[in-house]
């Protein structure tokens, strides 16, 4: 199936924790010996998706469709936040509590780059150092507290009346932001969600 889909090698293969032995190496080895070509470049294996500290699974019940939750959310950012908070080798506990909480933090974001002139963004160590979370495995929960920490600067620059250094620190964190795939929204368009 990947063959006639993606070609005899393509950049990344996905699955979850449980197929890395045997199933991903018998994958491999058929693919290799079929083909004669490399199979694939990367290998990423996610963690299991938990509710209430269960793993999620149709035969016990605690199985949502993402059809089923966007509904309940304001956005989907929120949704794609949330998963972002967890690293993706590691479990992720699915909760309400979960939700609300990355909801909360959006939020904080968005309320962060109200009233805020647009600016050219200015590359900061705040850029180096998202680079460099996210070139060491993919590290997006430290990614947001990289974010998270230029919203703190921002309402601090804003609380002392440094709307320059506010309004370019906002346009560093869109950008950093967008990478993530959030805060894609003006901050009036997400408050009127």
């Amino acid at each position: 199936m990947s063959a006639d889909l993606l070609g005899t090698h393509f950049d990344i293969h996905g699955g979850g924790m449980d197929l890395k032995f045997p199933h991903h190496e018998n994958e491999i080895a058929q693919s290799c010996a079929a083909t004669g070509d490399r199979f694939a470049n990367l290998w990423i294996h996610n963690g299991f998706v938990n509710v209430d500290s269960e793993k999620m699974s149709k035969s016990l019940g605690n199985f949502f469709t993402v059809r089923e939750v966007l509904p309940t959310l304001r956005h989907p950012e929120v949704l794609r936040f949330f998963f972002l908070m967890s690293h993706y080798r590691g479990p992720i506990n699915y909760s309400l509590d979960q939700l609300e909480q990355a909801d909360a933090a959006l939020r904080g974001i968005y309320t962060a780059l109200r009233d805020l002139p647009v600016v050219p963004a200015v590359e900061s160590e705040y850029t180096a150092r998202f680079h460099e979370v996210m070139d060491d495995d993919l590290n997006t929960p430290e990614a947001i507290a990289v974010l998270q920490r230029m919203t703190r600067e921002i309402n601090l620059a804003k609380d002392t009346g440094k709307e320059r250094k506010a309004a370019a620190l906002a346009a560093e964190l869109r950008g950093l932001a967008r990478v993530l795939g959030v805060v894609t929204l003006e901050p009036e368009q997400w408050f009127r969600l």
